[in-house]
């Protein structure tokens, strides 16, 4: 392969993508997570279990201030909903970006 002066021409095989692909090339199930994963919006989830809400956040260390705040919702009954924040307040994460024991 090559015309002689120490050039090579690359091999390429072209393939379809199958399952069997997908699970044995490491680099394909990387391309394809990272795929999924920017085509993934939060605001979009709606579905029995959870949803995409703002709920009113109290700060405990800012005189009881409160802020709506996206999050997801987990219904736990008519009117009872778990809270999962999408994001931390900064008086909660140490310097060091390790959550503090007081949370």
């Amino acid at each position: 392969l090559g015309d002689g002066a120490g050039m090579f021409l690359p091999l390429l095989r072209v393939t379809r993508m199958s399952r069997t692909l997908r699970f044995s090339n490491h680099r394909l199930r990387q391309f394809m997570d990272d795929k999924v994963a920017l085509e993934f919006r939060v605001d979009g989830v709606n579905d029995e279990q959870r949803s995409f809400a703002y709920a009113r956040y109290t700060h405990a260390g800012d005189g009881e201030s409160k802020e709506w705040r996206p999050c997801i919702a987990k219904r736990l009954g008519q009117r009872r909903s778990e809270i999962q924040w999408l994001f931390s307040s900064p008086s909660a994460v140490s310097p060091q970006g390790v959550a503090s024991a007081d949370m």
